[in-house]
């Protein structure tokens, strides 16, 4: 097939890969941010071509293979007649009951990507793609993708988009296929959470932003997490799509940056661990703090408390805290100020009298004294003193959120549309 389009950002391009001639770039930065990826085909397409003659009526595929760490290729034959690839001998050999391919297309890139009909729960984890999504889950629970999704060994035939039946239902795929394939099979993933930076995967920056966990005890004892952890959130998560229905901090609004904040999934070591009979593992709370109902007109004996059918219930798993105007939010932000919440807020919403300030006037005379931006930089500033005295280098820049956030680019109308059908529970 003619690659005239860059395999990053699909820039109309004559440059192919010097080595492998199956992909194609238009510039050093793109080739570059592939590279990580390409290079596990790019020797491999050329050796496998060597010493693998292609058999008569035979296709060049794609396999991500349940039990290897990297991707391979393979010669599957053609259908005749009425008969289905899915169904051939070719691909029982690797999955027995394969569905319908998952189509695909990228420019002229159509791609069918087939799964075993029965995996979802019963066939193994694909270590390539655990590999190649490293770190990016598609729930808040800790799960990887290849543990949620893509399970059993997966194969990528590039179709030619004549019909499936068809004797040219299909052709040889590309090195560039493998992104277009890691592309379709990631779409969707929800946070990235991971130490080591994976470099497989290239993500669109307007769809992600940067958020925080509190971490559950559970989190902290048996999974190693701090406290407080930056992780990347992607507008395809839940907290973003269905933001209406998150609860809020109303203490970060008055601040400017109103915070969204969602209870997240238990992860199954900590689920194993409680049916075990271990105890102390569902305990949250820094979390009620920053949930403190600072409403001015709400009832009196509501002010100064958290929702205590929501939080600080006893069980109370890891949450994810966003932006609600999807700037980037750090971990620093929110320890700082879940630590002026718990120090200052709470006595100063308390009060001297027994069952709290009990007029409006008051409340709002404590809302415009202590829940401000500026109330909240000179604390932080002295917090920030403190961490870097107390020997944490990490302090050293941190700032404030800012506000307001600086403007995103606008989404294309395609994922616009994606992510309000999403919204809707479509």
């Amino acid at each position: 097939m003619t690659l005239n389009k860059c395999t990053i950002c699909d820039k109309e391009t004559a440059n192919k890969c010097a080595k492998c001639k199956s992909a194609a770039y238009c510039s050093q930065e793109c080739q570059k941010l592939d590279f990580p990826l390409h290079k596990l085909l790019c020797s491999k397409m050329s050796t496998f071509l060597e010493h693998n003659p292609r058999p008569t009526d035979a296709v060049l595929a794609l396999l991500f293979p349940v039990e290897s760490m990297n991707p391979e290729l393979f010669w599957i034959k053609k259908t005749s007649g009425y008969e289905f690839i899915n169904s051939s001998p070719g691909m029982k050999k690797y999955i027995e009951d394969a569905h319908m391919g998952q189509n695909t297309s990228r420019g002229d890139h159509k791609l069918e990507v087939f799964m075993g009909e029965g995996s979802y729960g019963r066939e193994k984890a694909n270590l390539c793609i655990s590999r190649l999504m490293h770190g990016y889950q598609w729930t808040d629970s800790g799960n990887v993708v290849s543990l949620a999704k893509w399970v059993g060994n997966i194969v990528v035939l590039r179709s030619t988009g004549s019909g499936r039946i068809c004797q040219d239902a299909y052709g040889d795929v590309t090195v560039a296929d493998l992104r277009f394939a890691l592309d379709f099979i990631c779409h969707g993933v929800q946070l990235y959470e991971a130490e080591d930076v994976n470099k497989f995967f290239v993500r669109d920056e307007k769809l992600w932003m940067k958020g925080v966990k509190i971490s559950c005890s559970g989190d902290m004892a048996l999974l190693g997490q701090s406290q407080f952890r930056d992780v990347l959130v992607s507008r395809y998560n839940d907290i973003c799509t269905r933001s209406r229905h998150q609860p809020t901090s109303t203490i970060s609004g008055h601040m400017g940056f109103e915070l969204m904040v969602m209870k997240c999934g238990w992860h199954q070591i900590i689920r194993e661990a409680s049916k075990s009979g271990m105890k102390g593992l569902a305990h949250s709370p820094q979390v009620p703090y920053l949930m403190l109902n600072a409403a001015p007109d709400v009832d009196n004996g509501n002010w100064g408390v958290a929702d205590p059918e929501k939080w600080g219930t006893g069980i109370d798993p890891t949450v994810l805290i966003v932006r609600k105007d999807m700037g980037d939010i750090t971990a620093q932000q929110i320890e700082a100020l879940v630590a002026y919440c718990k120090d200052v807020l709470h006595a100063a919403m308390k009060g001297n009298a027994e069952h709290g300030c009990r007029s409006t006037d008051e409340r709002k005379a404590i809302v415009n004294q202590y829940m401000t931006l500026d109330k909240f930089r000179m604390f932080f500033e002295t917090f920030k003193k403190k961490k870097i005295n107390g020997g944490d280098e990490s302090w050293t820049d941190a700032a404030l959120p800012q506000v307001p956030a600086p403007e995103r680019a606008e989404l294309p109308k395609d994922i616009q549309f994606q992510l309000m059908m999403r919204g809707w529970g479509a």
